[in-house]
């Protein structure tokens, strides 16, 4: 709980489809939304992706699928406070000195 307002939000979906080829072999579609959005209401980033993970185990499945989502997140959460911060570093006016 916090009475300040949040600088990001992310917003995210996901969605699982589990498929079995035999017992060594589990295929998962991790649908995953995320939407990146600033205090002021104004998307900064989204991903909108399909993650195709094969593993021995649903739960490894899983966790490549998760790993993979937080990887791409965390790259547009990045790049889209560098170009932010580009924004407001380029129309500063220069001082003279």
């Amino acid at each position: 709980m916090s009475a300040r307002k949040p600088d990001l939000l992310v917003k995210y979906f996901f969605e699982k489809d589990v498929s079995f080829e035999n017992k060594l072999s589990h295929h998962l579609l991790l649908t995953a939304d995320a939407e990146l959005v600033n205090d002021k209401g104004v998307t900064m980033g989204t991903i909108s992706k399909e993650y195709k993970k094969t593993s021995s185990t649903q739960d490894i499945s899983e966790q490549q699928a998760l790993a993979e989502f937080s990887s791409n997140l965390m790259e547009m959460t990045s790049s889209s406070l560098i170009d932010t911060m580009h924004k407001i570093n380029t129309s500063l006016p220069l001082l003279d000195i």
